[in-house]
């Protein structure tokens, strides 16, 4: 059981450093000749210079179906340490409302839906953050953990740990990684929200 455990915890961390599904991984490996790995690109940055009036850019609306794939993942590898795997592979994306599901782009919302569409949870109607707020599927906690997301009616971004967290800011920023309160500062307040099957 522990030999699965680390296997699968290889296959995720080989899929975010390649920038693939976790099952796109698992052929590659199962390939004989998987591509080699390569953390080119993957560098996140801290808030560091940002100025005090920084806010957010909003959320584009266009919808995922059609555009975006849904990956087929096994419910086993659906767990808030593959989503967060899943996020890190988009990490150098530049932000986009109009080419939001586009390769190489994102919006808050689209940034934390993409990553719930590699790891095969479908996310709430077009991944806006009001599809987060309203839907059932993403419950409100008190407490942030692993996986969960921080959001309001203006800005997302995925709960790292209790802390942190990681996720698309605006074209002046692209994907940062910060405190919970950095990232959604200058929004007003959030909500806590955790995906119903990992409560």
């Amino acid at each position: 059981m522990h030999l699965a455990i680390a296997a699968g915890g290889g296959v995720l961390l080989y899929a975010a450093l390649r920038g693939v599904s976790p099952v796109q991984a698992l052929k590659d490996i199962t390939s004989g000749a998987p591509p080699a790995v390569s953390t080119s690109g993957k560098t996140l940055t801290a808030r560091g210079d940002l100025d005090p009036d920084y806010v957010p850019g909003g959320y584009g609306s266009t919808p995922w179906k059609g555009v975006y794939r849904k990956n087929k993942v096994p419910k086993s590898f659906q767990r808030p340490v593959t989503f967060l795997a899943a996020a890190q592979t988009h990490a150098s994306e530049t932000y986009s409302q109009d080419a939001r599901w586009a390769k190489g782009h994102s919006d808050c919302a689209s940034f934390v839906g993409k990553s719930l569409l590699d790891i095969g949870v479908e996310p709430p109607g077009g991944s806006t953050t009001g599809d987060y707020l309203q839907s059932g599927q993403w419950v409100k906690v008190s407490t942030p953990r692993m996986g969960d997301i921080a959001v309001n009616g203006k800005h997302m971004v995925i709960c790292l740990d209790g802390t942190n967290g990681i996720g698309q800011q605006n074209s002046r920023r692209n994907v940062q990684r910060d405190t919970l309160d950095n990232l959604m500062a200058n929004t007003g307040g959030y909500e806590l929200r955790r995906y119903r099957g990992w409560a």
